[in-house]
């Protein structure tokens, strides 16, 4: 048996330091023995989400803001998440479908937002949900945003945000945002960690609603278009 299929029976809420601390190591040997064990394993998607993927870019969002590790340091980590975001949501049990076919999703970060891993897990999330998600950490909210909500229709807009920096203008994006969507009664969602952290604050901004994580967006967005 390979070392990953010995490895492979650990429960998530185990491998969060061991995968937090083989973002960091230069040598990628562990990191990658690491996705191929978790590969082996095939966790359902929330789980995989709520145990080991959010806590993870939790902990690395504390560490750029506490200087406990340099902005290099953290940069490099939070890419290589990445990457294993995108490697283990290529490969988990996927919950079946259930959203129309028309549900479409538009994706995007506010204009200087640098937290861009919980997008990536947010679009994971609504395409197992069965909808078409667009956009992502690619996507700023500016002029490419009112493009794209002008030549697709769209159901739902999510905008993340990850600190309250980036959350200046954000009102008047929303009200922009609106103006020119081609779907007139399109809905618009804030997540992220700042709209976690102070919610009141953001309930303000004329977005629908807002969701405390990936998987509360989805149940939220289903409920706005039923």
């Amino acid at each position: 048996m390979s070392t990953a299929g010995r490895e492979a029976g650990r429960p998530l809420e185990a491998r969060v330091e061991e995968l937090l601390s083989a973002l960091f190591e230069k040598d990628r040997t562990r990191l990658a023995l690491l996705v191929e064990a978790l590969r082996e394993q095939r966790p359902r998607l929330v789980h995989l989400y709520r145990a080991l993927l959010v806590p993870v870019a939790a902990r690395l969002g504390n560490m750029w803001r506490d200087d406990s590790a340099s902005f290099v340091d953290v940069t490099v980590a939070s890419a290589r998440l990445q990457f294993v975001v995108n490697e283990l949501t290529a490969h988990v049990d996927l919950d079946p479908p259930r959203a129309a076919l028309d549900r479409r999703v538009l994706l995007a970060r506010p204009r200087g937002e640098a937290h861009t891993i919980g997008l990536a897990i947010v679009e994971a999330c609504f395409r197992s949900a069965g909808w078409e998600a667009c956009g992502g950490a690619v996507l700023e909210a500016d002029s490419a945003l009112f493009s794209e909500l002008q030549s697709r229709s769209y159901s739902v807009l999510g905008l993340s945000v990850g600190s309250i920096a980036a959350a200046e203008g954000l009102a008047e994006t929303i009200k922009a945002a609106r103006k020119v969507s081609r779907n007139r009664a399109i809905k618009v969602c804030l997540g992220g960690a700042a709209v976690a952290g102070e919610p009141r604050l953001f309930a303000a901004m004329g977005a629908d609603f807002l969701a405390d994580d990936a998987m509360d967006a989805v149940v939220r967005a289903g409920q706005a278009v039923a």
